[in-house]
């Protein structure tokens, strides 16, 4: 039996959640800016909500398509060699969206942003962080997606600061540098794919002896938890398809991003049409985003204490009584507004920590990024009905206020489908078999 070395320092693991945390600000941050542009580009091309919405709509939709792709990659290739090659990508993308003249070439540029920030986002990323921690992994994870809200935090209200200073064109260019600079060489540089290829274990655990099995160090790493899926028990993507929770988390996964997808694409335009400024709509965005890092880092800490499922489920419920303040702008004006920024803000975050746990909980981390990224379809298809729907409904009736309905309608769907969701390991939801086509 032979010793491994013990490790002293600090772990390298959070060096990779740092990199992770930088790759998902600068990403988030400038994928959160597109509803500063929003007026600026009806204004200066007389599109109508819906026409600009559909951009939205077809980029998520080819996103979605191509993320199991990033996650079969992940799997087999790690975190850096996905980030690094999408971010060059997706940099090139918003150089085009500056050189954009008409609704054709807005939608083709949308189409090859959406291949390649896909990979710049939460599957490669969160990929990583299940190799790297067990234990910690709801901790990491939600280091990791602060990041997101504190790029939401700053981009967005940058991204309107540059635009009435030189023009929505040359704001474009700045965002595609950021990304360029802020993510490629420190994802190059620090992203490993696992703890074992440096000689080191989850967490930063010392081993007893390289031959202690797998599951005994799922066990080791959570004490007080029943154990993650060690690898033995990890299911593959066709395995976990053919489980009734697999189709309860898509569920849940596709509701919450239709209204937020909806919601946050028209919020400057909804916040500017009750009265306020670009500038301060543009900073409510940015505040609901950095209201959300409270929130990853309060639903990332309660899901390594509590059941993950639950507290998934309380956060859908919250979020659904965040979305029907909204309704109350009718009666007490802009004041319901601050209040859909303070209680989505302090939620909405919570799904994106509590989504790859979830999964890692229910189907073991030696497919996750696969199946992760075929689940993710469903979160993608529902990102791209919510704009849409909701210019449809403001082009139809002038209001938003029946999307805001069936918003928060959607929410309630995926408490409820969230909170029945179980591992397949127990017997009482174990291989509830799909139709045959599947």
């Amino acid at each position: 039996m032979t010793e491994s070395k013990s490790q002293a320092g600090v772990f390298y693991g959070w060096y990779v959640v740092g990199a992770c945390f930088l790759t998902m600000a600068v990403a988030a941050g400038a994928g959160a800016t597109f509803p500063v542009f929003f007026k600026p580009l009806i204004d200066e091309f007389h599109w109508s909500r819906t026409a600009l919405s559909g951009t939205v709509s077809i980029g998520l939709i080819v996103g979605g398509l191509v993320t199991p792709f990033w996650g079969h990659w992940t799997d087999r290739s790690g975190a850096r060699a996905v980030v690094v090659t999408a971010a060059l990508f997706a940099g090139f993308s918003l150089l085009l969206r500056a050189r954009i003249h008409s609704l054709l070439d807005l939608y083709l540029v949308a189409v090859l942003g959406a291949l390649f920030f896909s990979g710049v986002d939460l599957i490669p990323l969160s990929t990583a962080i299940s190799q790297w921690f067990r234990s910690k992994r709801g901790l990491a994870m939600g280091v990791t997606l602060v990041g997101g809200g504190v790029g939401g935090l700053i981009m967005p209200p940058l991204a309107n600061y540059l635009v009435g200073l030189a023009g929505w064109r040359n704001a474009y260019l700045f965002l595609a540098g950021a990304l360029w600079l802020g993510i490629v060489p420190v994802a190059g540089l620090i992203l490993r794919r696992r703890p074992q290829d440096m000689g080191l274990l989850p967490d930063g655990e010392i081993a007893v002896s390289v031959d202690k099995d797998s599951a005994a160090l799922e066990r080791d790493a959570a004490p007080g938890q029943e154990a993650k899926h060690s690898c033995d028990e990890s299911l593959t993507l066709k395995q976990a398809v053919r489980t009734l929770s697999f189709w309860l988390i898509a569920i849940a996964f596709f509701f919450p991003m239709m209204s937020g997808v909806g919601l946050a694409t028209h919020l400057v335009a909804i916040f500017t049409d009750m009265g306020m400024s670009s500038q301060a709509a543009s900073n409510c965005l940015g505040l609901v985003a950095g209201l959300s890092i409270a929130g990853r880092f309060g639903f990332g800490y309660a899901a390594d204490r509590f059941s993950i499922r639950k507290v998934f489920t309380t956060c859908f419920v919250i979020e659904a009584l965040g979305v029907c303040t909204l309704l109350a702008t009718a009666l007490v004006g802009i004041k319901a507004l601050f209040a859909y920024v303070l209680v989505y803000g302090l939620t909405g975050g919570g799904g994106l920590v509590l989504a790859p746990l979830m999964v890692g909980e229910c189907f073991g981390v030696k497919s996750v990024g696969t199946i992760f990224g075929v689940l993710a379809i469903a979160a993608v298809v529902g990102g791209a009905v919510g704009p849409l729907l909701a210019g449809l409904i403001f082009d139809g009736t002038g209001s938003y206020y029946p999307a805001f309905i069936i918003f928060a309608i959607g929410e309630a769907t995926a408490a409820t489908a969230i909170s029945q969701a179980r591992s397949p390991r127990s017997s009482k939801w174990k291989s509830v078999q799909t139709p045959r086509f599947l």
